[in-house]
């Protein structure tokens, strides 16, 4: 008899699982609460930090492990799986895979940056927690959690598209890399939300057996994510336009963030 296949769920929180405005994902419990009856891995996939991310992880009651900061680490629950995971560091009740750079050469880098291009860029270290808070929407808990950056820098960029092909070409010789989110932009390391996913993805084969990798998100910076999985799940942003990608594996879905989320999670089940 031919072993059924683990659904594994990677997916983005901004715009995706929680509300692009609001933040909140009541639309998505009823989905929510079926992957946990059905013990399906779900692996928060997000340019958030750490802070961030178990703060949603612990409303959600989640246990799996997740990827934060578009990459630059991958944070797995002790014992977890039950091999050995090569270049992890234990840290709290996890085992940590860092690939980003640390947060202050990406601090200098941005200044550098800004200076070269002669346009300002506003980075989430240059605000205070009450003024993100006002730019991001976010309440001044989360603001406070959104701060505590390990390997990225979120920053807004105001000027002309020539400032921003410089600010590429900056960014490039200096061996670093820009992603865009659903309401900033980010400065890290040469990493990705894929190469991230593609590591786990091999630990969840080992531990599973045949799997079944679903991914989904809202912006060109799940692109990786979506080339890693078996299907990638697109969901529109808030004015109904779609991020500007091509796969064969990428099906867009109809409604935004929690609302489409879930709609998209119990039509797959349908499909298991």
């Amino acid at each position: 008899m031919t072993q059924k296949k683990q659904l594994i769920i990677f997916t983005d929180l901004d715009g995706t699982l929680l509300d692009h405005d609001t933040y909140s994902f009541k639309d998505a419990k009823p989905a929510l609460e079926l992957i946990r009856q059905k013990q399906i891995p779900l692996v928060f996939c997000t340019s958030k930090t750490c802070a961030e991310t178990e703060y949603y992880r612990n409303m959600m009651h989640n246990e799996h492990p997740f990827i934060v900061e578009n990459g630059g680490g991958v944070y797995i629950p002790r014992d977890y799986f039950p091999s050995q995971i090569p270049n992890v560091i234990s840290y709290d009740a996890y085992n940590v895979v860092s690939v980003g750079l640390s947060y202050q050469l990406i601090r200098d880098k941005l200044k550098q940056a800004e200076a070269y291009i002669g346009c300002q860029l506003v980075g989430f270290g240059d605000m205070t927690t009450e003024e993100l808070a006002r730019d991001s929407g976010l309440n001044l808990e989360q603001a406070k959690l959104a701060k505590q950056r390990e390997y990225s820098e979120p920053f807004t960029f105001t000027g002309t598209r020539q400032q921003f092909n410089q600010l590429k070409d900056f960014v490039h010789a200096e061996g670093l890399a820009v992603s865009q989110g659903g309401r900033y932009y980010a400065l890290h390391g040469k990493h990705d939300k894929g190469m991230a996913v593609k590591m786990l993805l091999k630990l969840l084969h080992d531990k599973y057996g045949r799997i079944h990798a679903i991914g989904l998100g809202d912006s060109i910076g799940d692109l990786s994510m979506f080339q890693e999985v078996d299907e990638g799940y697109l969901l529109p942003k808030q004015d109904g336009s779609y991020a500007q990608m091509d796969l064969d594996n990428l099906i867009k879905v109809d409604k935004t963030g929690p609302a489409g989320w879930r709609e998209t999670i119990l039509a797959c089940f349908h499909h298991i």
